[in-house]
């Protein structure tokens, strides 16, 4: 690193460990997001295709391509101490200095009622529109009639765009699945199901600036990776259409004429590309291998209760999402093959044993070099990121580990005519213990300068964010925490 790099760096450091002091206790609203579950069939018969649009209305934006321009974050409610959503926000408004951000909330500035033990939440968000809302920048906020929203706004639409048949300018399309399906049973009320009402309400209150796509599709913001002239497609949630689509034959269900019942993989992708690319015609490739038979989650010794509970695994994916193992990262140059940084796990504890590298990081780490021989296969350029593999001591538990991953992946990535840049998570800065875990983070400062250093090598500007550990306990980090509502296209 040159000498600059390093000045920027422990100036970096610096601001993240003022921002994270105080600020390990999350809210009950900070759920834990769950993998695919297996559906039942009456769960499958509640997937409501009367709303389907008529016709596909918008074309996906890119993950990575065109300056981004308008950011969306959840902002639930929390306790006085609960200071997680306060400092993220206030992180990325510091780091992301020219990007417009839409907050979705319960407790906006210019609210009349709310409630006193709420008031706090509302008096932080008017001190962040006072401390960043200049030189025309805008924060803008979007008023939640619901009261149990998940702060994971990547997962329960894609956003794309159309053209103004009056005026020619973009505007923003959600294009919504047909079911946001994430627990195991739809039923159930909480932020997962109330997060499908999020582009509902962005849309009815802010009619003149985006419009809604309702798609007969399912899939989840997180499990699809857009580039330039093609679509990454993770297939849990691919093959979770291709079974409701055979419970909807074996049911005899009458359909709209736009969707299609066919259950062949080919015919599937061409849905996909007709709803979420019509114009483009972007290549979908689907990526997921089976899980090697050698994989297993081991215990480690009869003293510990080891849980591996935390960690995201997939069934066709080694992650139930792409965006926590694979970060597009471009072409070189022009006509050149397109860049993929693919993860590779590290045991970053300090448990040293050949049951843990043989049962479960060995075989993980190949489960997920498939997809990247795959992805080389189809004539992408493979690097690597680390993705550390750490345990927290569960305190209200005697002698148990929580053992999850520290996805660098899983960051907000511009690649635009100005040059590249990454807003990547770090995992290494300034952090106490969060409760309930004593956690061993010694080497992880190490792992975020490897991690640097990989975008750099690919010509990256890198701005490093807060420590994202705390966030990554739940499943996810800035990635999921963040939707795009507006990139030049």
């Amino acid at each position: 690193m040159t000498k600059h790099e390093i000045d920027e760096f422990l100036e970096e450091n610096q601001h993240i460990e003022r921002i994270m002091r105080h600020a390990f206790k999350l809210p009950d609203s900070f759920c834990y997001r769950l993998p695919p579950q297996k559906i039942s069939a009456e769960e499958l018969r509640s997937c409501s295709f009367e709303k389907i649009s008529e016709t596909p209305g918008g074309e996906v934006f890119s993950s990575v391509h065109g300056q981004i321009r308008q950011m969306l974050v959840t902002y639930p409610i929390y306790s006085p101490g609960e200071l997680i959503y306060k400092n993220t926000l206030t992180d990325l408004l510091k780091k992301m200095s020219g990007v417009d951000f839409f907050v979705y909330t319960e407790c906006p500035p210019g609210t009349v009622h709310v409630a006193r033990r709420y008031a706090h939440v509302k008096a932080h968000l008017e001190e962040m529109q006072r401390n960043f809302e200049k030189n025309g920048r805008k924060i803008q906020f979007i008023y939640s009639r619901y009261n149990h929203f998940s702060c994971w706004v990547r997962d329960p639409f894609l956003m794309g765009y159309t053209h103004s048949d009056t005026d020619g300018k973009v505007k923003s399309v959600c294009i919504e699945p047909n079911e946001f399906i994430r627990e195991s049973n739809v039923e159930l009320t909480g932020p997962t199901v109330t997060d499908a009402q999020i582009a509902d309400e962005i849309v009815m209150q802010r009619a003149h600036q985006f419009s809604l796509l309702n798609s007969p599709l399912i899939f989840h913001g997180g499990n699809v990776l857009v580039g330039d002239n093609f679509m990454l497609i993770g297939k849990d949630y691919f093959n979770m259409e291709r079974k409701v689509r055979k419970q909807l034959i074996s049911k005899k269900e009458t359909l709209q004429k736009a969707m299609s019942l066919s259950l062949k993989p080919h015919d599937i992708k061409c849905d996909f590309q007709h709803w979420l690319s019509p114009k483009d015609q972007k290549r979908i490739i689907l990526l997921g291998k089976k899980r090697p038979e050698n994989f297993k989650m081991p215990a480690l010794d009869q003293y510990n209760r080891d849980v591996f509970s935390r960690c995201p695994i997939g069934n066709r994916q080694p992650f139930f999402h792409l965006d926590l193992f694979l970060t597009l990262a471009g072409r070189q140059s022009e006509g050149g093959a397109y860049r993929v940084l693919v993860s590779r796990i590290e045991n970053a504890s300090d448990v040293s044993s050949q049951e843990l590298e043989e049962q479960f990081i060995q075989p993980w780490n190949a489960w997920i070099g498939h997809i990247a021989d795959d992805l080389a296969q189809s004539g992408f350029e493979i690097s690597y990121l680390p993705m550390p593999l750490i345990y927290g001591k569960h305190l209200d538990y005697e002698n148990r580990r929580d053992w999850f991953v520290l996805s660098y992946n899983n960051c907000l990535v511009e690649i635009g005519q100005s040059g590249s840049q990454v807003w990547m998570p770090t995992y290494g800065t300034g952090l106490a213990n969060h409760s309930p875990f004593e956690l061993g983070t010694g080497k992880l400062d190490d792992f975020d300068r490897q991690a640097e250093q990989c975008f750099r090598n690919l010509g990256f500007d890198v701005h490093r964010l807060m420590n994202y550990l705390p966030h990554m306990l739940y499943g996810g980090s800035v990635h999921c925490l963040t939707n795009c509502l507006l990139r030049d296209t």
